[in-house]
């Protein structure tokens, strides 16, 4: 494979092959009384992300957009990647911290024509029913990265999907697009 040729999933492989017991990210969270720190080995972050990407292949998201609902943390990376992994097309937004913020999501929603939501079971507990609620056509389908049910035993069933080094590997938002993207 030449270089030109590689794919940000081939990078991402070749670096759990070469680095699997070092951390990939370190998250640290500030608090009044100290700071807390959690990590994902490469090895985690991808067997993480082969299992959302198994859930997200089996709901059909592959080559399609999907959100990332996710707070600022590991579980917003797995999410990410595992829509890498699915071969879908992430698209961070951040949860809203208000309700009446939630036409930012519907705005970005419309304009992404996404069909899938990849969250946490608490984010998606909070939104679900709203972010449903915006959608024309079929309902959005979830997936919860933290939902242990949801993926027991799918990083081994994951196949990597067909993905071409032109293909979109991200939609972002920026602050001051979000409201009319």
């Amino acid at each position: 494979m030449r270089l030109t040729d590689q794919t940000f999933l081939n990078l991402v492989r070749q670096r759990v092959e070469t680095y699997r017991d070092k951390a990939a990210f370190d998250y640290c969270r500030y608090f009044a009384d100290g700071e807390q720190h959690s990590q994902l080995t490469f090895g985690e972050l991808d067997s993480r992300a082969r299992s959302v990407a198994f859930v997200l292949q089996q709901m059909g998201a592959t080559g399609e957009r999907a959100l990332v609902l996710c707070p600022s943390g590991l579980d917003f990376i797995v999410a990410f990647f595992g829509c890498i992994y699915a071969g879908a097309v992430p698209v961070p937004v951040h949860p809203p911290a208000r309700a009446r913020v939630i036409g930012r999501v519907a705005s970005i929603v419309r304009d992404t024509e996404a069909r899938f939501t990849v969250t946490t079971a608490e984010t998606q507990a909070k939104f679900q029913s709203a972010i449903d609620g915006m959608t024309d056509g079929p309902a959005m389908q979830w997936c919860a990265v933290d939902d242990p049910a949801d993926q027991a035993g799918a990083a081994g069933a994951w196949v990597a999907p067909d993905v071409d080094p032109d293909d979109t590997a991200m939609l972002q938002y920026t602050s001051g697009s979000t409201g009319t993207p």
